[in-house]
Order: C-alpha cells, then sequence, then structure tokens
C-alpha cells in the first residue's frame, strides 16, 4: 500500500485515506517495473500489522490499484503507521531512508506522504544568510501527496487534493509583500497552490485558514501572487512539469533541463534545486 492523500479533516489521528495498490516487490526496484496487486473488493480487510487494520470501502471505476481505505485500530493511527511502515523511497538510492531522513529544518505536523523536497537542501546557516539580506521567510503549512506511480491512469489524475494551514501572521506578512509589489517566492510546488487557491477564494487578499485545494496549475492559469519558484528538478511525465511550464516555456525549461544534466545535476526528491523567476 502506497498512501496518497488524507481524507480526514482531523490530522492528528487520521483514519480514511487514498491509497494505490503494489504487488510484490520493494522499493529497491521502479514503481513502473513493480508486479500488479491481486484483485480486491469493497468490503475487504487488509491486516497490516497488530492492532491495525484496513478496510477498502471505495474502488476506482477505472483502476483497481486506485482505494479508499479506512485504518482501525485502538491506538494512534500515526504511531501505528510509524510502527509499520516506511517512508517513500526510490530505486536510485543505495540504502534505507529512515523518518528522519524525510525532515526538513522546516517540519511540523506529519502530514505530507512524500518528502518536501523543495527546502531539503536548506540549511540553518543559509536560513539565517536569507534574512540577513532582507528576505522574509515566511511559513505555511501543507501537506504534499504521491507524485508518481508509474501508472499512466493515476499519474494523469495527479496532483491530488491537499490540506494547507496560513496563520493570522503568515497572511499578514504576505499581504504586505504584495502591497509593497515584493517578489514571493514559493519552496515547492505545493505552496504555490496553496497560495494561488488562497488568493482565488479571497479576491487576490492571503486570508488566514484552513482549506482542501483542487487547484491544478498548468501553462495556462493565470497567477496573481507567487512570481518565482524554488523546486527540484521533475521528469516530463510529472504533474510538477505542468507548473513549471506555467513559469516559462517548454523550449526554455528542456534548454535548462539539458544543462543540468551535462553539468551532473541529480534529481527527484534527493536532488538539486533550481531557482525560476519571472
Amino acid at each position: 500500500i502506497r498512501l496518497v492523500s488524507s481524507l480526514s479533516r482531523d490530522s492528528s489521528n487520521p483514519n480514511e485515506w487514498n491509497a494505490f495498490l503494489f504487488g510484490s516487490g520493494s522499493w529497491r526496484e521502479k514503481t513502473e517495473l513493480r508486479e500488479l496487486p491481486p484483485k480486491l473488493r469493497v468490503g475487504d480487510l487488509l491486516i497490516l500489522g497488530d492492532d491495525l487494520e484496513a478496510e477498502i470501502f471505495e474502488i476506482d471505476e477505472k483502476s483497481n490499484r486506485l482505494v479508499k481505505l479506512r485504518f482501525s485500530s485502538s491506538g494512534n493511527i500515526w504511531q501505528k503507521m510509524y510502527e509499520l511502515g516506511n517512508p517513500i523511497q526510490y530505486s536510485y538510492l543505495s540504502h534505507d531512508l529512515e523518518i528522519w531522513d524525510q525532515q526538513t529544518i522546516f517540519s511540523t505536523v506529519p502530514i505530507s506522504i512524500e518528502a518536501p523536497s523543495a527546502s531539503f537542501q536548506l540549511r540553518w546557516d543559509q536560513y539565517f544568510a536569507l534574512k540577513d539580506k532582507g528576505v522574509e521567510i515566511v511559513p505555511i503549512t501543507h501537506a504534499i501527496s504521491l507524485s508518481n506511480s508509474g501508472d499512466e491512469y493515476f499519474d494523469s489524475l495527479l496532483p491530488f487534493p491537499e490540506r494547507y494551514w496560513i496563520s493570522e501572521s503568515a497572511a499578514r506578512k504576505l499581504n504586505s509583500a504584495l502591497t509593497k509589489g515584493k517578489n514571493i517566492v514559493a519552496a515547492g510546488t505545493s505552496v504555490i497552490r496553496a497560495l494561488e487557491s488562497n488568493g482565488l477564494l479571497h479576491n487576490g487578499i492571503i486570508t488566514a485558514t484552513t482549506e482542501v485545494t483542487n487547484l491544478k496549475i498548468d501553462q495556462n492559469f493565470h497567477r496573481t501572487i507567487v512570481n518565482g519558484l524554488l523546486t527540484g528538478m521533475h521528469l516530463p511525465d510529472e504533474s510538477h512539469i505542468q507548473i513549471l511550464l506555467n513559469f516559462l516555456d517548454e523550449e526554455e525549461l528542456l534548454e535548462a533541463y539539458d544543462q543540468a544534466m551535462n553539468l551532473g545535476y541529480l534529481w527527484h526528491e534527493y536532488g538539486d534545486l533550481t531557482l525560476i523567476k519571472n
């Protein structure tokens, strides 16, 4: 089972999830090469370990690999997941990842399914160096769902809805930057979804709130909040690429990626960063 996104409003003990099913194998194999799972039916109960079960309560009409699960346990769901599960890993890595390998200097509540890769490489010394140069770093909290599965149909649905939280302090600072014509650079594509979705809901004004965003950004979307992006290196078939094409045309993107490959840049969540500004 690979979790995709939470369906529960309560992030402290979420029991309902979108999930994607794989057959036998491990993270050392590419996801697109994994075997198919056995066919399951609504009502089937998956025994995941001592005191953790998951009931399938919905199966996607076009793919029996995409399901909705309802976990049950006498304890806390997060704790059971940490005891029995593993973080998403990539076949190009040489060793098993631990939970702390997924954390960044901004980590707060455990709501992201994949690592927030755009801030992986940021260290505390860089954080304070940016602040010394006058950069205001404004934290918001956002979930990150699965970004790639190796399944063409599933990947066409991405990105899934994601919950975000914007505090009163963050909203005040962001609105001040907008009023003064300052640059707002999003650290990650999920941050763009959260801020642009919030702006759409509230007539271009960032408002402190907790919402779920269904926004899908492509090259035709008109941004009103964000004019810069800090992001990792993404493969052409990933949903992230559509967001990048909102900042620069495909020819420019491919040329930049060609140069990055020639220079030995690293890809995926544990690779190098790019800064795009317009």
